[in-house]
């Protein structure tokens, strides 16, 4: 089990990490399976769609007839799929930005 000090380190060395999800995010998630005491995601390889645990894996997204492609930015089979969005203090989390996220369409 991780220690109180340790989270709190964890916490301290990210809370100033505002505004740049594709230089961090990587990195972060590294650090926080290391944290929580779990594998850390795998290599990727030419085949994205075998793979089972890693970052950016390729999707194929279809909505209202159109197909986009994108990366979900940590993915494990079975397990979850994690998208970060870094903010910053006093960034908007109404629950139209959320849904927005979620939507790729522009909140009401």
């Amino acid at each position: 089990m991780t220690d109180t000090n340790t989270v709190d380190k964890f916490i301290t060395r990210w809370r100033p990490s505002g505004g740049n999800e594709q230089a961090n995010f990587q990195s972060f998630a590294s650090e926080l399976t290391g944290l929580l005491g779990v594998d850390k995601p795998e290599p990727a390889t030419s085949d994205g769609q075998t793979d089972h645990y890693r970052f950016e894996r390729p999707v194929r997204f279809i909505h209202t007839g159109r197909e986009r492609r994108g990366r979900i930015d940590l993915y494990r089979r079975g397990c979850f799929v994690m998208e970060g969005k870094q903010g910053q203090d006093g960034a908007d989390q109404s629950e139209d930005a959320q849904l927005a996220l979620l939507t790729g369409q522009d909140a009401p």
